[in-house]
Parts: C-alpha cells; structure tokens; sequence
C-alpha cells in the first residue's frame, strides 16, 4: 500500500479550483489504467464534488447517472479499491461530495461554515494551483507560477481583476505616440 495515497484527500476551494484540477488531470491522464493513484483520487475527488448526486455504487446503474467520460476513471477507482490501495474513505468521497452541495449553497449556517472552513483549513498545506506546478516546468517558471498561489484568499483561487477601460489604454498610447 502506497503512504502517499493512504491519507490522500483532495476537496477543491471552489467550483473553478475543481473545473481547473480535473481538467488539468483529465489532460495529463487520458487514460486511467495508466495514472497513478494520487492523480486518480484528485480525479475522483473532483468528480464528487462537481456531481454531489453520483454515488460509487452506482456506476454499473444506467439509472444512476454517471457520464460516461467518468466511468473509466471510477472503474480504475473501484480496481484500487478492490486491491486495497485505497480505503472506503476514499472510495467513497463524502467530505469532497459535501463541500460540493455547500458551496452551491447561498447562505450557510454556522456549523456548515465552521465545517467547510475545517476542510479548507485541512487542505491548505497544497498551494491552490499545485496541479498546474505538476504541469510544468518549474525550474523554469516558478517566479511566473508563484504569483498564483501566493494571493489566494477564502473564498477560492486568484483572479486577476480586469484591466482598466480600453479608452484609458488608447488614450495613453496616442500620447506615447506624440
């Protein structure tokens, strides 16, 4: 059994941290019976979080919804289990599936807040776009990369905010040209 995967849990920060993961993996990793355990469980975790309804049991059921692009991977998921590399924790998601639902939610009650703070809080010793550093080449990018992880804030990733009008900007390259 690996000790990497023993204890891996993955709960994305927000809706976009979840799109972005999965889609960087499902890049990297277009064929599950080739990707190693922790990618597959940052795979999985994501899956639950996006689609809170899908349930493991259920991936044979053509009643229980999953698309099919999703069904190698939770195949793959299942062999790990079956094979005792990963534990029911992880086969079965719920923290990452509860975020989910919480984080579609308007308003949160105080102990649903203190609970998804607790998972955020659990997750944080992973910079936010740590998928995007397995990506790359970091001894060539990290002052470009750092810029990401080091702004982050509660309620998700980093976002640039927008530039100023385009009017500004034309305006200032007309003087720059005089």
């Amino acid at each position: 059994m690996n000790d990497q995967t023993t204890n891996a849990v993955f709960i994305p920060d927000s809706v976009y941290h979840a799109r972005s993961v999965l889609n960087g993996l499902l890049a990297q990793h277009p064929k599950p019976e080739y990707s190693n355990s922790l990618s597959l469980l940052k795979i999985w975790h994501c899956i639950a979080y996006l689609n809170p309804g899908l349930h493991p049991d259920e991936i044979d059921n053509p009643q229980g919804g999953w698309p099919a692009q999703y069904i190698p991977y939770a195949s793959a998921i299942w062999k790990l289990h079956d094979t005792g590399e990963i534990n029911d924790d992880q086969l079965y998601p719920a923290d990452a599936q509860w975020a989910g639902l919480c984080d579609q939610l308007d308003e949160l009650t105080p102990e649903e807040a203190e609970r998804r703070k607790a998972l955020c809080d659990a997750m944080s010793v992973e910079p936010i776009y740590q998928h995007i550093l397995e990506m790359i080449d970091t001894r060539e990018a990290q002052g470009r990369i750092s810029v990401f992880y080091t702004h982050r804030d509660s309620k998700g990733p980093y976002v640039p905010r927008p530039r100023a009008d385009k009017t500004d900007c034309a305006a200032d390259r007309t003087k720059m040209l005089r």
